[in-house]
C-alpha cells in the first residue's frame, strides 16, 4: 500500500490560513491593501512559513523491485527510502513531505539544508538498495505550483 497525502499545494494553503489566523489572534494583521505575506515592517518575515524555502524533489521511476514474487509488494524500495529520510537528523536536510506518486514516478521531498547538501542526499537515495535507475532531482521551492518545476539535476552524471 502506497502512502497518499494531500499535495504540498494544499499544505501551503493550510499554512497560510493558519498563519493569518494566528496573526489575527495576536493582533498582527496587515493594513488595508498590504500583502498578507509581508511582515508588519513591509518585508517578508525571515523564517516565516509564508516565505518560500528550498525544496529538492527526488524523482524515482515507479518500477517494481527486481526479484519480487507474484503477490508481494512490488515497491519495497519506497519504504526503504521513507525510512532513510525519516532517520535524518536534520543537519543534512529533512523530509519535507511524505512521498507522492506522480504518473510513472514516485517523488520524495527534502528541505532544510543548503542545495549542495540536499543534492548529495538525493544521490544517496538514488544509491539505496533496489531503488530503480534513472533517479533525478528537481531543485524548486515551497511556492512551486506543481511537481517537476524548477531546475533538473541528473544524479547519475555527478
Amino acid at each position: 500500500m502506497q502512502p497518499r497525502i494531500a499535495p504540498p499545494a494544499w499544505l501551503r494553503v493550510a499554512a497560510l490560513a493558519l498563519a493569518v489566523s494566528l496573526a489575527g489572534a495576536c493582533g498582527v494583521v496587515p493594513a488595508a491593501g498590504e500583502d498578507a505575506e509581508q511582515s508588519v515592517a513591509g518585508r517578508p518575515d525571515e523564517g516565516s512559513p509564508l516565505v518560500s524555502d528550498l525544496v529538492v524533489e527526488i524523482h524515482v521511476p515507479l518500477l517494481p523491485a527486481p526479484n519480487t514474487a507474484e503477490g508481494e509488494y512490488q515497491y519495497p524500495w519506497i519504504d526503504t527510502v521513507m525510512e532513510y529520510l525519516l532517520d535524518l537528523d536534520g543537519e543534512r536536510g529533512e523530509m519535507y513531505d511524505d512521498g507522492e506518486e506522480d504518473g510513472d514516478e514516485y517523488l520524495f521531498f527534502v528541505s532544510g539544508a543548503p542545495e549542495d547538501d540536499l543534492l548529495a542526499l538525493a544521490r544517496e537515495v538514488a544509491a539505496l538498495h533496489d531503488v530503480p535507475a534513472g533517479v533525478y532531482a528537481m531543485v524548486t521551492d515551497t511556492d512551486a505550483a506543481e511537481f517537476g518545476t524548477g531546475r533538473r539535476v541528473d544524479l547519475a552524471d555527478q
